[in-house]
């Protein structure tokens, strides 16, 4: 889909289109995660858009606190003797996450989702007992400055700040699953493509070791590693190359004219009956060649130092417009701060697969299809 058609659709024109689910997923979304964000459309999702915004500028989702104790147990179990893993199954594994696909399997819908809404559930009464007297309580909890040290925050950030708007359990279960679908594998799968990459791109992986020794002792911060800019140009460019796919389907509910792709050139306006389907993919704008070059299918971070202006409709790894997933920023900060503990502890990522290209996979997310097999070298092993 062209840029300009992509904002349409999902941005300046969004009103003219309804967000449409095959029947299966329909089937899927009531059952097992309910309404919400994600699976609402129209006035009702509206709602669930304003809530979860309000929520989500009141709460700090992305504690560099929380984000380094699960780091800390990650470096725990790596290995150091340069021995092969598969990163990616490590990556997921060490990733709180439901594997929502089984749910598709109707003959196990219903006791999966059983399963699954008893877990969360224990949770959501945790939180209503702890905040029975005030649903306030436990902000004074939290560090002053977001991304800073301080008295260990509530473990369950966003759940914390959802009781101070709802009180029924099955609704707060409902909007939790809603965001945390979006987020449960995607920091996982994109942090494992960047190891991909970053295997087979020693000059890409030497700077980056440099400027994480660079930092020294300072702390990790979210100012602090958002304002590296070549892990930033990793983010994006794994974001691109190999990041979450953006596939949607939307209905035109009313007459409208899209920007572009019409006449014999492909440039001039088009215009979509009601009733007609559009299918949304930004996979194929994020490797265009006509946007990115010649090289649109290689991995090369050092192209965002040369952009002049961040291209906003033809770089959309989390879609776009009201419908933008709303934890980008949870998944972009754990991706930085994943990386530069990573690039400090380790000096060289060693590629041990013999297939050289990155084999897509659909499950919950694209993902590689033959794992991510590689090694980290810590300083020093090659010369005992």
């Amino acid at each position: 889909m062209e840029p300009t058609n992509y904002q349409y659709v999902l941005g300046t024109g969004a009103k003219d289109f309804l967000q449409e689910e095959p029947p299966t997923k329909k089937l899927w979304a009531k059952t097992s995660i309910g309404p919400g964000i994600l699976t609402s459309t129209g006035a009702q999702w509206k709602q669930h858009r304003t809530l979860i915004t309000s929520i989500f500028k009141r709460a700090e989702l992305v504690d560099i606190n929380i984000i380094q104790e699960h780091v800390d147990r990650l470096m725990d179990v790596l290995p150091r003797d340069g021995s092969t893993i598969e990163a990616q199954e490590i990556l997921r594994s060490m990733a709180p996450r439901f594997n929502y696909m089984r749910y598709l399997l109707p003959n196990d819908l219903d006791r999966t989702c059983k399963r699954l809404h008893k877990v969360i559930d224990s949770y959501v009464q945790r939180a209503l007992r702890e905040t029975a007297q005030s649903p306030e309580k436990g902000d004074e909890k939290r560090p002053t400055q977001p991304g800073q040290a301080g008295d260990r925050p509530d473990r369950s950030i966003f759940l914390h700040e959802a009781v101070k708007e709802i009180r029924d359990p099955v609704r707060l279960r409902n909007e939790v699953q809603n965001v945390f679908f979006v987020a449960q594998s995607n920091v996982a799968v994109m942090f494992a493509g960047a190891l991909f990459h970053l295997a087979r791109n020693p000059e890409i992986r030497t700077e980056l070791r440099q400027t994480a020794l660079g930092l020294g002792d300072q702390p990790l911060t979210f100012d602090l590693v958002r304002s590296l800019p070549l892990f930033r140009y990793v983010y994006n460019e794994t974001s691109r190359v190999q990041g979450p796919g953006i596939f949607s389907e939307r209905v035109v509910v009313n007459h409208c004219v899209l920007p572009t792709s019409g006449g014999t050139d492909g440039k001039a306006p088009t215009f979509v009956e009601k009733g007609t389907r559009i299918h949304c993919n930004n996979r194929s704008m994020h490797h265009d060649p006509s946007i990115w070059g010649p090289d649109a299918e290689t991995f090369r971070p050092t192209r965002w130092s040369e952009l002049s202006k961040p291209a906003q409709w033809e770089f959309v790894p989390f879609g776009g417009g009201p419908r933008i997933c709303p934890v980008l920023q949870q998944v972009l900060t754990s991706f930085l701060y994943v990386l530069v503990r990573l690039t400090q502890e380790f000096e060289t990522i060693e590629n041990r697969d013999f297939v050289l290209e990155y084999v897509t996979e659909w499950t919950n997310t694209l993902e590689s299809r033959n794992g991510v097999k590689i090694a980290l070298i810590p300083p020093g092993l090659h010369k005992l």
